[in-house]
C-alpha cells in the first residue's frame, strides 16, 4: 500500500452534504479508525455534481474518494481504497444494504461479490446499461478528471456518475470493483422513501437521454412498459410502482422544459 511521502495526504475524502460536518456518520467512523493519512473535503454547494467538482478542485491528494454522508465505512476502508486506486484509476467500492425486506430484495446489485474484478461498465441507456459504480462509494485518480473533465453540472442529482463513467469508458478506462473498500448504506429506508427516490430520477433520466441522444424508441419502451420483474412478487410490485412514478416525472419534465 502506498502512502504520502510529504505533507500531501495519501487520499482526499470528498463528502457533499447539507448536514453539518460534526454530524456526518461517515466522518465520525473514519476518525475512529486507525488510518489517519487523509484529508476531508466537505462541500455544501447547490447541486451534487457542482459540489463534487468543487471538491475535486479543493483536494490536494491525487487519490480521491467520494462518500455519501450516510455511508458508513467498514474497517480498513481507506487503506483498501488506496490499494485499489494504485491498481486502477477508477474504483467501485462494495455497498452493503442493511436489513431484510422488499427493498433489500432488489438492491442486490449494490454488492458485487467477494472478489476484486473489473466490472462491465458500458451504460448504453439510463436503465438498461450498468456502470458497476455508485456515487455513495467511489474513487478516482486525479488524472481521470484531467483527461475527461469533471461531473456534468446539468445533472444536479442523479446520473452524474453514470454520465462520467460513460465518458471514462469511451476514453478506454475500466472500473475496478474492490470488496474490501466497503460501506454500509441504505438505498431507501422504506417503500415510500424508495418511491420518492425513483420519482426524483425522472428529471435526471430526461437530461441523460437528451445529452446522449437516446433513441425515441427506447424512451417509449421505458415509458409505455413500466412493469419490472423482481425476486419476489412483492418486490416486482414495488419496483413497478416506482418505475411508473419515475416515468410520470420524466414526462412532466419533458412537457415543462
Amino acid at each position: 500500500m502506498s502512502t504520502s511521502t510529504d505533507d500531501t495526504p495519501a487520499i482526499s475524502v470528498i463528502v457533499c452534504s447539507l448536514t453539518p460536518p460534526e454530524q456526518i456518520d461517515c466522518l465520525r467512523v473514519l476518525d475512529a479508525q486507525q488510518f489517519d493519512d487523509y484529508e476531508v473535503i466537505y462541500r455544501d454547494d447547490p447541486g451534487l455534481a457542482a459540489a463534487r467538482n468543487a471538491g475535486i478542485e479543493a483536494a490536494t491528494a491525487d487519490r480521491l474518494v467520494f462518500l455519501d454522508d450516510d455511508a458508513v465505512p467498514h474497517a480498513n476502508y481507506l487503506p483498501a481504497m488506496i490499494d485499489a486506486l494504485d491498481a486502477n484509476p477508477i474504483v467501485a467500492g462494495r455497498i452493503v444494504h442493511p436489513g431484510d425486506g422488499v427493498i433489500s430484495e432488489f438492491t442486490g446489485s449494490y454488492d458485487q461479490g467477494n472478489h476484486r474484478h473489473y466490472v462491465r461498465a458500458v451504460p448504453t441507456s439510463f436503465r438498461r446499461g450498468s456502470t458497476g459504480l455508485t456515487g455513495c462509494n467511489m474513487a478516482f485518480r486525479g488524472g481521470v478528471f484531467n483527461e475527461i473533465g469533471g461531473f456534468d453540472e446539468r445533472f444536479e442529482w442523479g446520473h452524474e456518475e453514470t454520465d462520467l463513467i460513460r465518458r471514462a469508458v469511451e476514453a478506454d478506462y475500466r472500473v475496478l470493483y474492490d470488496p474490501d473498500a466497503a460501506v454500509t448504506h441504505w438505498y431507501a429506508t422504506s417503500i415510500r422513501d424508495y418511491w420518492r427516490k425513483m420519482a426524483n430520477f425522472g428529471t435526471a433520466d430526461l437530461r441523460y437521454d437528451r445529452k446522449w441522444e437516446t433513441p425515441l424508441s427506447e424512451r417509449l419502451v421505458e415509458s409505455l412498459i413500466p412493469v419490472r420483474l423482481g425476486p419476489t412478487p412483492a418486490a416486482a410490485a414495488v419496483a413497478t410502482v416506482g418505475n411508473t412514478l419515475r416515468n410520470i416525472e420524466y414526462l412532466k419534465t419533458w412537457l415543462s422544459e
